[in-house]
């Protein structure tokens, strides 16, 4: 997530990863972690966190595919 926004830093993957399953959320920090979330909301964002993970797995093990995302 961090090289694609172009960024030298992956400490936030939490954050990023949560902005980007639950938008709705308005999440802006750390302070935030302790969300209340309904059942829907958590299967998303678990859904996403996996998706997220089976990506990187895949880019992981293809060298073309990570040549190219660091260029």
């Amino acid at each position: 997530m961090a090289v694609r926004k172009g960024e030298l830093s992956s400490q936030h993957w939490v954050r990023r990863a949560l902005i980007q399953a639950l938008p709705e959320l308005g999440f802006r920090g750390f302070d935030d972690l302790h969300l209340e979330l309904e059942q829907a909301q958590a299967q998303r964002a678990v859904d996403h966190l996996f998706s997220l993970v089976l990506e990187f797995l895949e880019v992981r093990d293809d060298s073309w595919a990570l040549t190219s995302m660091y260029a």
